[in-house]
């Protein structure tokens, strides 16, 4: 196999998150360019979703996706311009966030539209998730996109009162797994508890 080109910058997610004390265990497979949705890479080969070997965990982040579920890491970063980071975490069910536009630099990762891309957090659970957003959160001059320090948007209690939510009318007719409409309805009723408004 030939050798492939060295990246000339490291991003500026990767180097805030080492200089954070995150361990790198190695870099992952992508479906090329970033553009697709199979991370069936030519020059690497397909990633299959570790919940069913031979089946697609979706792309173009499928190798994060696949890694965090296989239990490889803790979490991982993927970037999202069309749902690249959605369709992989819900494949391989994984909890994903696509941050606030401008909120993460995407400096130094693969730019397919700059106008829609984002740097995007992958983690097994929501707690993880912050852990995965707040150490690459910040203003970066050198990133156009980047939006300024008392712009960005950090995690903080969220006051539910008020809060207006919406339910689709036939979500009862989903076929759900075991527990899981269940745990809707008690979402539900503890943010009407709150006195959070169901439109």
């Amino acid at each position: 196999m030939p050798k492939l080109p060295t990246p000339d910058q490291v991003s500026v997610v990767s180097r805030r998150l080492r200089q954070a004390g995150a361990v790198f265990i190695g870099k992952v497979n992508m479906h090329e360019g970033a553009l697709g949705a199979t991370t069936d890479n030519p020059h690497h080969g397909p990633i299959y979703n570790p919940w069913r070997y031979g089946y697609t965990p979706r792309g173009s982040s499928g190798g994060s996706a696949a890694a965090v579920a296989a239990s490889f890491c803790a979490g991982a970063q993927g970037t999202d311009t069309m749902g690249s980071v959605h369709l992989p975490a819900a494949y391989s069910g994984l909890v994903d966030l696509k941050p606030s536009y401008g909120l993460i630099s995407t400096r130094g990762v693969v730019p397919p539209s700059y106008g829609l891309d984002h740097v995007e957090p992958l983690y097994c659970s929501v707690r993880g998730i912050s852990l995965l957003l707040d150490v690459p959160t910040g203003y970066d001059p050198a990133c156009v996109e980047s939006i300024y320090p008392h712009c960005a948007l950090h995690a903080r209690p969220v006051k539910l009162a008020s809060l207006r939510f919406a339910v689709p009318q036939n979500v009862a007719a989903m076929p759900f797994g075991k527990g899981i409409w269940e745990n809707f309805k008690d979402c539900i009723t503890k943010l009407e508890g709150h006195v959070a408004i169901q439109v």
